[in-house]
């Protein structure tokens, strides 16, 4: 039988989603009817979606927001935006449009890219889809851990964008797990971030969970599923 920190674990990712989702559906300034490019577009964004391949041939999805419609196409700084656990770059976009980070830095001049790490609704393809099957938890699809989002995905995003823009160098801003991808590249190759990265926002940013608030955690800090995890 499931044992207590299992359970609690099951509780509290129920908790989160749940209130995530009701908290977008209140939401008046996204029509879930439409789709995300027909949202910005609908408010005067120009939208794009770019697919990234991974060296470990994961196939990672990009929406990029370059500038509002009619505006000259001029060289703007990019910056990507990189979600947390459990969540994909829609995190950025669901408030009402001028409360948006995505659409805000867009209307401050900048070239914003959202990206959807591995595993994630965005990001569900591989080049060898017959033996990376990710509708089955048991494949080998799902054999990666965060170290792969930070030392594979991360800079397979960072070159893109440079690749694409015509920039050296991209400004970054993490949430929660956003943030532990800039760390882990940080820490295993320095040299990458001083020579690709401009600039780095970290929001919430995860490091080490022994030591939170809260009975929940108490109890979850030790069990092995936080150590498969971070």
């Amino acid at each position: 039988s499931m044992n207590k920190p299992l359970i609690l674990l099951l509780i509290l990712l129920y908790s989160v989603m749940t209130q995530d989702f009701n908290a977008r559906k209140k939401n008046e300034g996204y029509d879930s009817s439409k789709t995300i490019a027909e949202y910005l577009i609908s408010y005067g964004y120009n939208f794009e979606e770019h697919k990234v391949p991974t060296p470990d041939g994961y196939i990672l999805t990009l929406w990029r927001i370059p500038k509002k419609i009619g505006q000259k196409k001029i060289k703007r700084q990019p910056i990507l935006l990189q979600h947390g656990v459990l969540d994909n770059s829609f995190s950025w976009l669901f408030k009402r449009i001028d409360h948006n980070f995505g659409t805000i830095l867009v209307d401050e001049g900048y070239d914003v890219w959202l990206g959807n790490n591995r595993g994630t609704i965005h990001s569900l393809e591989h080049a060898n889809s017959q033996d990376y099957n990710w509708k089955d938890i048991a494949n080998q699809y799902w054999d990666f851990s965060f170290d792969q989002m930070g030392a594979i995905d991360f800079p397979a995003m960072i070159d893109y964008i440079c690749d694409n823009t015509g920039y050296d160098k991209v400004m970054y801003a993490g949430h929660s797990q956003g943030a532990v991808q800039f760390f882990i590249k940080g820490i295993s190759d320095p040299e990458y971030v001083n020579t690709h990265i401009h600039s780095f926002i970290a929001f919430a940013p995860v490091v080490y969970i022994q030591n939170p608030p809260g009975s929940v955690f108490h109890y979850l800090r030790d069990y092995p599923i936080i150590d498969s995890l971070y």
